[in-house]
C-alpha cells in the first residue's frame, strides 16, 4: 500500500515537471518568434518583412530575452494574485505562512472528488494501519460495502453546526473510529459533557 502510495505521488510529481517544461518551452518559442518579428520589423525601416538571417541575429536575442522577463513578470504577478488557488492544500495543512495569505471570498470552492483523491492519500478502512494518523477528510461507502478514507495532515479542525445537525454522528464519532484504527493509534483528550460520543457505543477508555 505503501509503495503504492509513493509510485502515485511520484508520478504527480513528474507529471507536473512535464507540464511545467511544455509551459516554459511554449513561452520561450514564442518569446523568440516574436523577438525574430521585432528584429525584422526595426531592422528594415519598421515594415514588415521577414528575413531568416536575423534569426540568429543579437537583437533578435536581446528582444527575446527582454520578453522573457515580462513573462516572467506576468507569471509571477499572476501567482501572486492567485496564491490561495495554488497552495489550498498547504492553507489545509495550517503552515506559518498561512497567515499571510490574502483572499476573497468569492475564490473559495469545495474541491470535486477527483480533486479530493489527488491531494489527500486514500485508504480503505482495513488498510488504515499502514496510514500515519491525520485528520479525515472524507469517508464513504464503496459499492462493495467497504469504507474509503481520504485523511489530509494534522490541522486545527472546527465544526460549527447547531444542536442537533449531526456533528457528533456525521464527523466526531467517524473521526475516532478512523483514527483508532491508523497506524499511530493517538492518543484523544475528550470533552464529552452530554455524553452523545458515549451514548453511541465508543469506549473511551
Amino acid at each position: 500500500m505503501k509503495k503504492s502510495i509513493l509510485r502515485r505521488r511520484t508520478k504527480v510529481k513528474w507529471d507536473k515537471l512535464k507540464k511545467l517544461f511544455v509551459i516554459i518551452a511554449i513561452v520561450a518559442a514564442v518569446c523568440l518568434a516574436l523577438g525574430f518579428v521585432l528584429n525584422c520589423y526595426i531592422k528594415h525601416g519598421f515594415k514588415m518583412a521577414i528575413d531568416f538571417r536575423l534569426l540568429f541575429d543579437k537583437n533578435t536575442f536581446i528582444y527575446f530575452g527582454v520578453l522573457m522577463v515580462v513573462a516572467l513578470f506576468i507569471v509571477v504577478w499572476y501567482y501572486h494574485k492567485h496564491f490561495w488557488l495554488f497552495n489550498s492544500r498547504n492553507v489545509i495543512k495550517g503552515n506559518k505562512r498561512d497567515a499571510d495569505i490574502k483572499v476573497n471570498l468569492e475564490q473559495a470552492r469545495f474541491e470535486d472528488e477527483a480533486e479530493i483523491n489527488r491531494n489527500f492519500p486514500r485508504y480503505k478502512f482495513g488498510d488504515l494501519s499502514e496510514a500515519a494518523s491525520g485528520i479525515p477528510v472524507r469517508a464513504e461507502q464503496g459499492k462493495r460495502g467497504d469504507y474509503n478514507v481520504n485523511l489530509s495532515g494534522n490541522a486545527h479542525t472546527l465544526i460549527i453546526g447547531t444542536t442537533g445537525s449531526g456533528k457528533t454522528t456525521t464527523y466526531i464519532s467517524p473521526a475516532i473510529q478512523i483514527l483508532s484504527e491508523t497506524q499511530s493509534k493517538p492518543s484523544l483528550l475528550i470533552a464529552d459533557p452530554k455524553g452523545g460520543v458515549k451514548r453511541r457505543g465508543i469506549s473511551l477508555a
